[in-house]
């Protein structure tokens, strides 16, 4: 599998445990315990492109970044409604 990850796509939980070759369930076990990139949209997991390459520490294919993306990278806290 020779997939490059892309900043503008918005990837399942799935397709990003396939791109980094670890199970599905994996992924959502470290996602559970923050050691793994992950957004929640109404009741879905989501992971974006930019997040998935920054946490790999790899090169962004698209440098175009949206506020998701932004959104994305902050801390638990950050998304708690006062």
């Amino acid at each position: 599998m020779t997939d490059a990850i892309r900043a503008d796509h918005v990837y399942t939980v799935r397709e990003a445990a396939q791109l980094i070759r670890i199970s599905p369930r994996t992924y959502y076990q470290g996602a559970a315990r923050g050691e793994l990139p992950v957004t929640r949209i109404g009741r879905r997991l989501v992971v974006s492109g930019a997040q998935l390459a920054r946490f790999l520490g790899g090169e962004v294919v698209d440098e175009s970044t949206s506020r998701a993306d932004n959104e994305g990278s902050r801390p638990r806290e950050a998304f708690r409604e006062p």
